[in-house]
């Protein structure tokens, strides 16, 4: 995939000396912190969060889950509300309701969201409802009975392998702390056994005003939610003041070797990792050794893409930096081993460390990296005035969990600014020594092979090894992609859709352009090229997504993608080529300043697609490598036989196996980017976002109407492929835990398109969704969570399916599957209830509000209307259609949509 924008980092919204004046703070008396943000984007919305400085870490030994446990059961009746009140609370206020959408629970903290539409009687329900989470849950005896269950069965469907590895790695790097024993999810058979007593004892506990803070942003007056806050909290009482218990993670200084067996996940990798003391960003100095940090991790990316080109190598390693805790800062070197050699690629990482360590980075590469940073923290400060609530929340709960003081956008920006014009390379190289020099540090090895290391052999590897040295060739790069006269070219007609307010231009090669602003969207331009087509027309539709891998990762023109980004450098814009079924082209985005080298580019690449063999070559050495993993993986070779079956061992279908990689040729793989990638008169540019027309049609005409066109119109074709038609159950013994992931896939070939057909199945897949999270998970407890998928499509034939999918213990298998056949039965027959029918019209109208004035939404739009002729809806359109489903149109939908006789179950138990 191409990466042009090397990194957005949304921390450096963060840096601060002193607190964004715009953003209200507070103490109420009993100790609960505040903190208010008017911001009116989106529009008459409000997002609130509680945070409880009370997670796992807060238990004693025979209270292991409790704090999650605590979290569930606030979903579960309070004093104000019953459970069924409380749903049909949060329903009524747009909430999809789930205790895993609105809560959370980690080491230190659980958190409880949601948002709402403002207005006075929903400010009034939803801060009742916090006020009831504070210091009023209810512990009934039967919903704690019911929710153990549902907490179970969490557990079970996060014991995954990957799941398994990731907690060994992680409770080492705790270890010796009162967090390598709090996992939050746990310990089952206290979660089994708790009573309500113990329930109620921890919550009396944790739940004090002192250690809790509310967040609140949106479009709303400060002083109204003040005055909500001070009247609904501050008669929270305070009932302990208890010191919480020593949780310091302690030091481990020299050097640590940790082998991991990583059979169950086929993962081989090394993490080479210092440890620091964490420090919170309040001072100026603080800041600058961010700055600094992100300087090595860009710099570390770009000598890696130098490396990997020079040499045609796939060998590289990435570098991090991450608090643990908020105690100490992680830096690590990963690199993902390729082939079975792990010394090599030990001795490989070590050799260019330990080159940045000697010769240091170079001035022409710091140059560069600086201008990129300045770049994108100017484009970041204009797209803020355009930042949502959501995103505004995130980052003061970010802070606040870290201790970092929370700067102004503009403050934010001056000063990172002026850190980045006062920082030297002298100090980037310096501050990367220090790190290396650090008392405490790891080497972590992830082998599925039986590979160890231990402490001697690493140090004698590390001791062999010579440094690398970069920069053996100096070389000069164009300022631009395109450095020839390009004469312009025509415009032979345009209209405006004064309905949607799109602009739609015809250009002389064919080619459409379609123009569509935004105001809510600040200095930034989202982008797509497409056509229809996809790999529905090619003999073999698997060397569709290896071709455009290929083209995408070798550059264009001339240019490599390390050469392309040098020239870029400073450029906020990124773009890829995409190919799926029935379409294909490019996507990107781009700042409004930046969008002339985004054309550009793709005026290169249609000119002058670039295939490398070399590329090739280690595209298929990595496939291959990462085919191997995953043939060990139980989900892998559940997913690819139950493809097979499903299918019909459609040769369309199939995965490739490593013989087919082998078998991949270059010249195929050109064919296809040619045939796919260099016709204009086939394709519709879309543009999306913050520019004036005025400015836009100077590029259309130089770049987009003088692109090579053939003048014919690329078409998808029905290329035959159907699922299974009847009734099948495909089961499969492949899990290595006591876990069955279950698939029930059903279909309907016989019916009719339409775009309110289209809404008609949505909304009975979340009515759905609604029925069997209450039927199966709170009422029983047998699933975590059930997931549930619904589609219609127009083309390349018409079709309905809708996917089901969950994971429950074995035993529970037979009676989820009845819960799921007996709640279609009674959607058929019965309908939904009529609380789930408007919370689906709430919930979807106060999603359609926000997505109507975002770019990703009208991207999407105007691709579905080019490539499959789909109508777009006006918002009041969308919102009639909503509103108009009822009860009848729900029923109707299950008998048509959910064919109990077309139903195909797959289903991947443990092994006997």
């Amino acid at each position: 995939m191409r990466k042009i924008l090397l990194l957005l980092i949304t921390v450096i919204g963060l840096f601060a000396l002193s607190q964004d004046a715009n953003l209200t703070s507070g103490t109420l008396e009993n100790g609960l912190k505040y903190y208010i943000k008017e911001n009116r984007l989106p529009e008459n919305k409000a997002y609130f969060q509680l945070v409880v400085r009370a997670g796992s870490a807060d238990e004693k030994p025979s209270e292991l889950g409790l704090a999650h446990f605590v979290e569930h059961m606030a979903f579960n009746g309070s004093r104000d509300f019953s459970k069924n009140e409380l749903i049909q609370k949060l329903e009524s206020l747009g909430v999809a309701f789930g205790a895993d959408l609105n809560a959370y629970t980690t080491y230190d903290s659980t958190a409880y969201m949601l948002n709402i539409e403002v207005n006075e009687r929903n400010l009034k329900d939803v801060f009742l409802v916090f006020r009831n989470w504070m210091d009023g849950i209810n512990f009934d005896k039967d919903e704690l009975d019911k929710e153990r269950g549902v907490i179970i069965e969490e557990d079970r469907s996060r014991n995954t392998p990957e799941y398994r590895l990731y907690k060994l790695h992680w409770d080492d790097l705790l270890e010796g702390s009162i967090y390598a024993s709090r996992a939050p999810i746990g310990d089952m058979n206290i979660v089994r056994n708790v009573s309500v007593s113990q329930m109620k004892d921890f919550y009396n506990r944790m739940y004090q005003p002192r250690l809790m803070e509310f967040v609140a942003v949106g479009d709303f007056k400060k002083d109204e939610i003040l005055n909500y806050i001070k009247d609904s909290f501050s008669s929270v009482k305070n009932t302990n003041y208890d010191t919480k218990e020593n949780r310091t993670i302690p030091a481990k200084n020299g050097l640590n070797i940790y082998n991991y067996d990583s059979n169950e996940t086929a993962e081989n990798s090394i993490k080479i990792s210092f440890f620091d003391k964490f420090s919170p960003r309040q001072t100026e100095s603080q800041i600058r050794k961010a700055i600094i940090n992100l300087y090595i991790s860009n710099l570390i990316n770009t000598l890696y893409e130098e490396k990997t080109n020079r040499e045609n190598s796939i060998q590289r390693a990435v570098f991090t930096n991450m608090p643990i805790q908020a105690q100490k800062t992680m830096y690590s070197f990963d690199m993902k081993i390729i082939g079975d050699d792990q010394e090599d690629s030990i001795k490989d990482m070590l050799s260019v460390i330990n080159g940045i360590k000697i010769h240091g980075f170079s001035q022409s590469d710091f140059d560069d990296e600086k201008k990129n940073l300045i770049n994108i923290i100017n484009n970041r400060y204009l797209q803020s005035k355009s930042k949502k609530s959501a995103d505004y929340l995130r980052d003061i709960v970010y802070a606040l969990e870290l201790g970092n003081v929370i700067l102004s956008d503009i403050d934010s920006r001056n000063l990172s600014l002026k850190i980045l014009n006062e920082i030297t390379l002298d100090e980037v190289n310096a501050e990367f020594r220090r790190i290396l020099s650090l008392d405490e540090k790891s080497v972590s090895i992830f082998s599925s092979k039986g590979y160890r290391l231990g402490k001697e052999k690493f140090e004698q590897l590390a001791n062999d090894i010579k440094p690398y040295t970069f920069h053996l060739k100096s070389f000069k790069l164009p300022s631009k992609l395109i450095n020839k006269e390009i004469k312009p070219g025509k415009i032979i007609s345009k209209k405006f859709d004064e309905k949607h307010k799109i602009w739609s231009y015809t250009l002389e090669n064919n080619a459409t352009v379609i123009l569509k602003t935004l105001k809510n969207e600040k200095n930034l331009i989202s982008f797509a090229a497409v056509s229809k087509g996809g790999v529905s027309n090619l003999a073999r539709p698997q060397l569709g997504e290896f071709a455009t891998t290929l083209s995408n990762e070798s550059g264009a023109g001339e240019f490599n993608n390390y050469q392309i980004s040098k020239i870029l450098n400073g450029k906020y814009l990124s773009y890829q080529k995409r190919i799926s079924s029935l379409s294909h082209g490019f996507y990107g985005k781009s700042s409004t300043g930046d969008i002339e080298s985004l054309v550009e580019a793709i005026y290169l690449e249609f000119n002058s697609p670039r295939v490398d063999d070399d590329m090739l070559k280690k595209i298929k050495t990595k496939r291959i490598e990462d085919l191997a993993k995953r043939e060990s993986l139980p989900s892998y070779k559940f997913s690819k036989e139950f493809s097979e079956f499903y299918y019909n061992g459609n040769e369309r279908k199939k995965h490739f196996s490593r013989s087919d990689i082998e078998a991949v040729k270059i010249n195929d793989l050109k064919d296809i980017v040619n045939d796919k990638f260099t016709n204009a008169s086939s394709y519709t540019f879309i543009f999306v976002g913050d520019f004036k027309e005025t400015d836009m049609e100077p590029l259309i005409k130089k770049y987009i109407a003088t692109l090579p066109a053939k003048f014919n119109s690329e078409n998808f074709i029905d290329d035959g492929v159907r699922g299974l038609d009847g009734v099948h159950i495909f089961e499969r013994f492949y899990q290595t835990s006591n876990r069955s992931d279950v698939i029930v896939k059903m279909k309907n070939n016989q019916i009719q398109y339409s775009k309110f057909d289209l809404i008609k199945i949505s909304a009975l897949g979340e009515v759905l969704k609604m029925a069997l999270r209450e039927n199966i998970r709170e009422e029983k407890g047998e699933t975590y969570g059930i997931s549930l998928s619904t589609r219609l499509n127009k083309h390349p034939y018409i079709h309905s399916r809708v996917d089901i999918s969950f994971t429950t213990s074995p035993q529970k298998l037979d009676s989820v599957l009845d819960g799921i056949k007996k709640t279609i039965s009674n959607l058929k027959s019965e309908g939904a209830l009529d609380r789930y029918i408007q919370s689906y019209k709430k919930s979807t109208i106060l999603k359609l509000e926000q997505k109507y004035e975002q770019s990703g939404f009208w991207l999407n739009e105007l691709v579905s209307s080019k490539i499959y002729d789909n109508e777009i809806f006006s918002l009041d359109e969308y919102e009639k259609f909503v509103s108009m489903i009822t009860n009848e149109d729900i029923k109707n939908a299950a008998k048509l949509y959910l064919k109990e006789d077309n139903m195909i179950i797959g289903i991947n138990s443990p092994i006997k």
